[in-house]
């Protein structure tokens, strides 16, 4: 008998996906052609025959998050997030107009932008460089009504500031290579290593964590890619 479940897409690859129904359960369903691939973060309609799973139908998204890829060819990564945390950081410096695009681009999807300064425990960089000139103007950022959030994996502060931020809502990290985005989500997730582990046991495979854009369920409520 073939049952039919509302779920929440956790992780897609390109003909298949983990989604997470309503009662809790993870299964490792196929796509149809015809419905095309839903992305991390999709609310979809799922078929189950025994073990396994269809997705039927992918439901109306409020948004959707591209990335470019070192080609500059654009990939959906996400849908229907509610905050954009913009990661920078003391090391690597942030190139001169580098927040601005990702302020534009993330304005013109109607989400909500977070901008979060990691490494704080770093010495300040040198007054002349451009990613310094960036870094020192961010209070004029708060005084336009941004958020800007300070945070270290390694000491103060920590990242206790971004609880609130998080909670009870869907929200990825964005930022260059190296600004500590990897580390932030193992210090907000503590069962970070479990949550894969149930992935890798559903699809019966290992997950890439680093390559692959993964819907993590936050301690105190909310989810983060």
């Amino acid at each position: 008998m073939t049952r039919r479940h509302e779920a929440l897409v956790l992780v897609s690859y390109g003909s298949h996906g983990i989604v997470e129904l309503d009662d809790g359960r993870r299964l490792d369903c196929k796509y149809r052609r015809q419905v095309g691939r839903p992305f991390c973060g999709d609310r979809v309609s799922v078929a189950i025959h025994g073990d396994a799973g269809v997705v039927e139908a992918i439901r109306p998204r409020r948004n959707r998050f591209v990335r470019a890829d070192r080609q500059q060819r654009q990939h959906v990564v996400a849908a229907n997030l509610d905050r954009v945390l913009i990661v920078l950081a003391l090391k690597p410096l942030p190139s001169r107009d580098l927040l601005d695009r990702y302020l534009l681009a993330v304005h013109s999807l109607g989400i909500e932008p977070v901008i979060v300064l990691n490494k704080v425990e770093l010495d300040a960089p040198p007054a002349d460089s451009a990613g310094a000139a960036v870094i020192s103007r961010l209070p004029q950022y708060e005084a336009l009504g941004y958020v800007v959030l300070k945070t270290s994996c390694k000491g103060d502060p920590g990242v206790a500031v971004l609880e609130p931020v998080l909670e009870n809502r869907t929200s990825i990290l964005v930022g260059q290579s190296g600004v500590g985005k990897s580390s932030l989500v193992r210090a907000l997730l503590p069962d970070l290593d479990i949550q894969t582990g149930e992935l890798s046991r559903v699809t019966g495979k290992g997950t890439h964590t680093t390559t692959t854009t993964i819907l993590y369920a936050l301690p105190g409520g909310g989810r983060l890619m």
